[in-house]
Parts: C-alpha cells; sequence; structure tokens
C-alpha cells in the first residue's frame, strides 16, 4: 500500500507547486474514516481508494481531483458527511466527492437496465421479453 509521503511525492513530481496540506490530510481524513473496514479478500478497505488514487497519479491529475478519488468512498460506507467533508475540505471537494457517490449509485442501478437493453438489441429479444426492475431508480 502507498504511504502517505510517496503520493505526496508522485503529485509534486508532476505539479511541483501542489498543496500538499490537501492531500496530506485527505490520506488522513480517508484512512481514519475507513479505519479497520476490510474488503473481502481481507485488505484494508483504504487500499481501493488509495489504488484509484494512484492511478490518477499515473493520468498527471491535479490534487484536488486526486484528493477526490481518496475520499469518493467516505460518504456512502463511513459515518462521514457531506456537511463534514464541506467543512474540512471546502465545498467544491464536497461537490465532488458527493457527486461521484451519486455517480457509482447510478451505475449500480442503470448498468444492468443498459445490459438488457444491449441484449435485447444484439439478440433481437422482443421488447415483452425485456425484464426491468419492478421498482423505480431512484438517485
Amino acid at each position: 500500500m502507498m504511504r502517505q509521503y510517496e503520493l505526496v511525492e508522485r503529485v509534486t513530481s508532476y505539479k511541483p507547486n501542489a498543496d500538499e496540506a490537501l492531500l496530506n490530510k485527505a490520506y488522513v481524513y480517508a484512512m481514519q474514516k475507513h479505519g479497520k473496514q476490510t474488503r473481502a479478500n481481507g485488505d484494508p478497505y483504504f487500499s481501493h481508494p488509495l489504488e484509484v488514487a494512484a492511478i490518477l497519479t499515473d493520468l498527471r491529475l491535479d490534487e484536488e481531483t486526486i484528493a477526490v478519488a481518496l475520499l469518493h468512498d467516505t460518504i456512502e460506507d463511513t459515518d462521514a458527511t457531506r456537511s463534514e467533508i464541506d467543512s474540512i475540505f471546502g465545498e467544491r471537494i464536497g461537490v465532488l466527492v458527493e457527486g461521484l457517490t451519486k455517480l457509482t449509485l447510478f451505475q449500480t442501478c442503470a448498468l444492468p437496465i443498459y445490459a438488457g437493453l444491449q441484449n435485447r438489441r444484439h439478440r433481437r429479444i422482443p421488447p415483452t421479453r425485456l425484464r426491468l426492475p419492478a421498482h423505480p431508480v431512484r438517485l
């Protein structure tokens, strides 16, 4: 798992004036919020947002985007709230974290429907056989 200083070094290698305090604060906050949560394979849950952040550093994205990557599961999977993220990181980061959470929820709901539509197109399934969820999808 990448250490905090390694993440900061990766970002500052391509953006020397990056806000290191933001990166450090997001790393520590996300790690504390995820605490002892583990993934199905037993790895610390924090390894997932950290891997996402690492991928985004390979793409040379800015520090705000990297911070959002670190924070992206905190609202959904911990006791963190949007107002708490706003107060610590600013409203801009809060909006992005919340938006990414909603996008994840949208993908979870919409992709099975999209897959069903694609199957219908490719296999010529009559519309009456396409099964959509019985309840409306709400975001």
